[in-house]
């Protein structure tokens, strides 16, 4: 019973706190739950990649897959200047000619390589329906016009959904009884899929969704190591839960609280980690030697809780920079990790670019690809060093 609880349920309570934490940021952000985007295909798409130039049109034609639709969003490039152009945005239904409506609108409001709602009254009855849009440039010229950025999504449409009708799956009858409506039910557990789907691919929230989610292969990655290590892994928990604790705390407070002076809390969960790991090498508990000199690899949990940290932090990246490059250093030194573990880190971190990469989170993905380039550094300098000192001992 216990290890299915620590193998089963806790990680599963993770992933729904994961889930439920991605959506509160998503309502925060967006003051609504009950909205949802789908991309628009590309081949349902008429554009060219060149400027948009007074008379340039774009079109799209879409079938739309919810009722009340209400915004169709597009993606821009402004070559990273203000634009004094304007575009006509209009949209009609595919079986009639007259426009259903049609607004101006100044690119002076378009941000580089984001997506532009262009929002219009809520169309009721639109689920199944066809729906084609245009974009007409006013006075687009060579030197002060926008362009069509080819990034995924390049469009979407967004539908602000009955919040009435998926909180009624369970309704209490005139009797008082309550009784659960399974179609109503089904159609709520299929919104929430798509919307998770949804807002992790389409509206930006990829970074949120898998920060929330990393205790999960932390959780693993310490539930497997105290396992490997057996007694003494419990023994080190149970002298350092307190240090551990305070950690946690720190940490979640950094996350979910502390939105400014953002190096001061990461400097402060560093030293308390290595506070604590000082502390317990001091102890004469374990003998003849401590935990972490019977253990070098387990001084990888410094270096590693650092790094994936510093993935997502996006202020005064040198202060972060040297830091972990000098615990690592010091790391490498003090316990004399082998080399292959800076070859592993680099390939972990050369996966993280890719997928990051892959997704459309650039500020993670060059992050990562940075700390591909140390870690290798690392690995090549520190055989060089080997292999300079071996020829001066006369191995």
């Amino acid at each position: 019973m216990k290890k299915y609880l620590l193998t089963a349920v806790i990680p599963l309570l993770l992933f729904v706190m994961g889930i439920g934490l991605t959506f509160v940021e998503i309502y925060g952000n967006e003051g609504s739950f009950f909205s949802i985007k789908t991309a628009i295909p590309r081949s349902q798409l008429q554009f060219s990649t060149s400027k948009l130039k007074k008379g340039d049109i774009i079109s799209g034609l879409f079938i739309s897959k919810y009722n009340n639709l209400g915004t169709i969003a597009v993606r821009f490039t402004t070559h990273y200047r203000i634009n004094e152009d304007s575009l006509i945005f209009r949209i009609r239904d595919q079986d009639s000619q007259k426009w259903f409506y049609e607004h101006t609108y100044k690119t002076d409001q378009f941000q580089p390589n984001q997506l532009f709602p262009f929002g219009f009254p809520i169309i009721a009855n639109s689920k199944g329906r066809a729906y084609v849009f245009e974009l007409e440039s006013i006075a687009g010229s060579e030197e002060n016009a926008v362009s069509i950025n080819t990034q995924y999504p390049i469009a979407i449409s967004s539908y602000s959904l009955d919040k009435h009708y998926y909180s009624s799956w369970l309704k209490r009858s005139p009797d008082g009884k309550r009784h659960l409506n399974t179609l109503v039910l089904q159609d709520t557990l299929l919104f929430i899929f798509n919307k998770t789907i949804s807002s992790v691919t389409l509206s930006g929230y990829t970074t949120t969704f898998l920060l929330y989610l990393s205790p999960i292969p932390i959780y693993f990655f310490w539930y497997w190591l105290i396992n490997r290590l057996g007694s003494q892994g419990k023994e080190f928990i149970s002298k350092n839960r307190i240090i551990l604790l305070v950690i946690s705390s720190l940490t979640l407070t950094r996350m979910f609280i502390i939105k400014n002076n953002a190096d001061f809390y990461n400097l402060l969960i560093v030293l308390s980690w290595v506070g604590g790991v000082i502390f317990y090498n001091s102890s004469q508990t374990l003998k003849p030697r401590s935990f972490i000199a019977r253990h070098p690899s387990f001084s990888l949990i410094i270096p590693a809780l650092i790094i994936v940290k510093a993935l997502f932090i996006k202020t005064n990246p040198d202060f972060i920079t040297m830091s972990i490059v000098l615990l690592w250093y010091t790391a490498i030194v003090m316990y004399k990790i082998k080399n292959v573990i800076n070859i592993y880190l680099s390939l972990i971190f050369l996966t993280i670019t890719v997928i990051f990469y892959l997704v459309g989170v650039s500020v993670i993905a060059e992050q990562a690809a940075a700390w591909t380039i140390v870690s290798f550094g690392f690995a090549v300098f520190y055989d060089l060093y080997s292999r300079i000192r071996g020829v001066y001992s006369g191995k």
